[in-house]
């Protein structure tokens, strides 16, 4: 991934040691950026030779010869944690297939606070190629969110490019019919966190003994740990108007979308917390949200964190598939 100079902005390369357009030395202040995303060989638990049932070496077209058991696929369980930010997403217990997918990374100079950017989607079932709109969404809005952040552009308008860039990504998957997937994502610097969203995945912000968030757009505050997210539903839209309805989305990102404007919302905690984006087959399980912080808060890594609350999903019944990504706040610092 191209970078830019800290000097004159023209593009760098993460080895160049110099920029060739203003000899500006870039080595140990020059902005980096590390991502991780989750496509079936990317950073899996599944990634052994042998069977995982039997142990037995000789697996032919995804089956062991021995007990005949087909073996999990690649992206039925995926993992990554890079410390500063961690992410688990998991196929759940009745789905054939895992139709989530999550990507994130971060960018800082060495020695500064990381800028951290994540995103999930949840690729919806009743489209074809949900699980390609999920994964192409994801990949595509964090690498357009890392590319807005080394440029500098603010997080607002970094959030509706990405958006573009998933929507874009989605529209241009081949064959018939309309692939379709949610979206959230989040910009976690030092001072604020920018969350935007399509459809049912959310974004909590997650305090540690009550902290608040500001948000600098109304002035209001969100006290102790909230949910940033509503909805984009049928059954939202008009239970504000009195009527009842089903759980449809009114948002999504494909190339049938309606109204592909993402919700964007900026808050700046006044303390130490973290920020929870998860797919539906994880919250679902968790309808109360102090409930959900204290689980949170009770593991001392972003790891335990986020394998406790899919292990939630999975022991109450796993019936969608189960994605969350967590990010501390505030961020910590980029190491040499």
């Amino acid at each position: 991934m191209a970078q830019r100079c800290s000097s004159c902005r023209e593009p760098v390369w993460p080895d160049d040691a110099y920029c060739e357009a203003c000899g500006q030395r870039l080595t140990g202040s020059q902005v980096v950026a590390l991502t991780r995303k989750t496509p079936a060989g990317g950073p899996v638990l599944v990634q052994s030779d042998e069977c995982v049932f039997c142990h037995h070496q000789v697996i032919d077209d995804g089956f062991c010869v021995r007990c005949g058991r087909q073996q999990p696929d690649p992206r039925d369980r995926m993992e990554c944690d890079l410390g500063s930010v961690c992410g688990i997403s998991d196929r759940g217990v009745l789905r054939d297939r895992n139709a989530d997918a999550m990507a994130f990374g971060w960018a800082g100079a060495t020695g500064d606070p990381a800028t951290i950017v994540a995103v999930v989607c949840d690729g919806v079932g009743s489209t074809p190629k949900s699980d390609l709109a999920a994964q192409v969404a994801a990949d595509s809005a964090t690498e357009e969110l890392l590319r807005c952040v080394v440029e500098g552009v603010a997080a607002r308008e970094a959030s509706m490019l990405a958006t573009a860039a998933a929507w874009k990504a989605v529209a241009a998957l081949p064959g018939d019919g309309a692939p379709s997937t949610t979206l959230v994502s989040a910009i976690v610097t030092t001072s604020e966190v920018t969350v935007a969203w399509l459809g049912d995945s959310r974004a909590y912000w997650l305090s540690v003994d009550g902290t608040h968030a500001e948000t600098p757009a109304d002035g209001d505050t969100v006290r102790g740990s909230t949910c940033l997210t509503v909805d984009h539903t049928e059954r939202n839209t008009l239970l504000n108007e009195g009527l009842a309805a089903r759980h449809t989305l009114t948002r999504w990102v494909g190339a049938d979308a309606i109204d592909m404007e993402p919700q964007v919302i900026t808050v700046r905690p006044t303390g130490q917390g973290s920020i929870l984006l998860c797919s539906d087959g994880l919250w679902g399980y968790f309808t109360d949200t102090g409930v959900l912080a204290t689980r949170v808060l009770s593991w001392a890594s972003t790891y335990h964190v986020v394998n406790s609350l899919v292990d939630n999903a999975i022991e109450c019944g796993g019936r969608d598939n189960i994605t969350g990504v967590i990010v501390p706040f505030p961020p910590a610092v980029v190491s040499p």
